[in-house]
């Protein structure tokens, strides 16, 4: 998943990566931000008017698909599925703040679901919400305290709180135990970042 940046960062690029890691990342589009920005205006030129139609059209089928999956959990509140699937659209449709409620009812359903674990510890930090995050992962490693991904996205959380050293024992931790190669590769590259900075 991506985060997108806060005015806490201490290291910019260290929670984009560590949480990006942790899941297989979603498709944003930029009819969506275009529509949240307000810049769904009349095009300068003809040949810019596709573009404009193609962002309106995103915005509807969006807003449908999020009614959609809003009537569905009306019938069933504990449609684990549906709770997710609205979470993660809400999320990559940069509507964080209300995915996070649904990311927390998915969690209640099923606690040991590491990639739910991840996207709300993703979702709290595009928001700023560090010491939520950071509770969340914290929950995680109390019940798999070997889990790679959740001691470096913590390791990230903590860069962004400007915890080096705390970020450096669990990046450290991550190394210890992480088998995924690419994943090896971030913890190696936030280390260093961590060291330069």
């Amino acid at each position: 998943m991506t985060i997108r940046p806060s005015s806490q960062i201490v290291l910019p690029a260290l929670l984009l990566v560590g949480i990006a890691a942790a899941t297989a990342g979603f498709v944003r589009t930029r009819a969506v931000q275009a529509r949240r920005r307000g810049e769904e205006s009349v095009p300068a030129t003809a040949a810019q008017a596709p573009a404009v139609a193609n962002a309106g059209n995103a915005a509807s089928v969006f807003q449908r698909r999020v009614e959609s999956l809003e009537a569905r959990l009306a019938a069933a509140p504990s449609d684990r599925d549906a709770l997710l699937e609205l979470a993660r659209l809400l999320h990559d449709g940069h509507r964080t703040a209300a995915a996070v409620p649904l990311y927390r009812r998915a969690l209640a359903l099923t606690p040991d679901d590491a990639a739910v674990v991840y996207d709300l510890a993703s979702a709290h930090g595009e928001l700023g919400e560090w010491d939520a995050a950071a509770d969340v992962l914290t929950a995680r490693l109390a019940d798999q305290p070997g889990d790679a991904v959740a001691l470096y996205d913590l390791g990230a959380v903590r860069a962004n709180q400007g915890r080096a050293e705390e970020a450096r024992r669990h990046l450290e931790a991550a190394r210890e135990v992480a088998t995924d190669g690419a994943l090896l590769a971030r913890i190696s590259e936030a280390l260093a970042r961590l060291k330069a900075s």
